[in-house]
């Protein structure tokens, strides 16, 4: 839920209580405002706690108890001037941290939670990618990815199934080489339009060779990439099969 905090990670001394009460707590949520994780949480600065056994906002006196924690040290990591977590240090003895200490530990906070936001961020772009590399590899029509220079540098596996080739052989190959010799100039005109900017897309009809020389039409749709500064970078192609098509015809 919203606001809810549980623990996520922990380290302690090899003390089988202090373990047991380490483990009991990834049980425990933090909900914003309660407990000293969720008022840090609410709050976005550090705390220290000269006595938790008397600390009537400890949820957990028990393990204050089994432990023997005496102080505690919270402070939040931040992103965007919002906490995103906090590191709660107990122990029997935390010395009172002075000014200078909490603008290191401000500091030490805000450096941890920019690196957690990065490091989300690449999780979510690999989950995107992978996603994206999942439903290529298993649609039902080939597609690919084609360098300016003709090469393909991407392939999936019903355009492999559909040439004949492995993907690695069809990766070592140009498009005019898998082309059937009167069809290797179709897409030429459109290409330059589409190069030039004149046009967004192209489609064209056009005849392949597969691996054991016989012959596959294709109708392929094209788009291009290009980088951030509008330079060309490859064309995406769909191709799918329309030699049923075109022996009815």
């Amino acid at each position: 839920r919203a606001g809810v905090r549980r623990l996520h990670t922990s380290w302690c001394i090899s003390d089988p209580g202090v373990i047991a009460v380490a483990e009991e707590a990834k049980r425990v949520t933090f909900e914003l405002g309660g407990g000293l994780i969720g008022i840090v949480c609410q709050t976005a600065q550090p705390l220290w706690i000269a006595d938790l056994a008397n600390e009537p906002r400890v949820l957990r006196k028990d393990a204050v108890q089994r432990t023997g924690w005496r102080n505690a040290f919270l402070f939040p990591v931040l992103f965007q001037g919002k906490a995103i977590g906090v590191l709660d240090f107990s122990a029997r003895f935390i010395a009172k941290p002075d000014e200078r200490l909490l603008q290191v530990i401000n500091g030490l906070g805000t450096q941890i939670g920019h690196y957690y936001a990065q490091a989300e961020a690449l999780r979510r772009l690999r989950e995107s990618e992978e996603r994206y590399s999942s439903t290529i590899e298993l649609a039902a029509i080939g597609i690919s990815h084609i360098g300016v220079d003709g090469r393909f540098i991407h392939v999936n596996r019903q355009l492999c199934e559909m040439l004949g080739y492995t993907r690695e052989e069809l990766l070592e190959r140009t498009v005019q080489e898998v082309s059937h010799p009167d069809d290797r100039h179709v897409t030429d005109e459109s290409r330059v339009r589409l190069y030039a900017g004149e046009i967004d897309s192209l489609k064209a009809e056009k005849r392949y060779v597969r691996k054991d020389g016989s012959l596959v039409w294709v109708r392929i749709t094209a788009a291009l990439k290009r980088d951030a500064d509008g330079a060309p970078l490859y064309d995406i192609s769909v191709v799918e099969d329309i030699s049923e098509r075109k022996r009815a015809e």
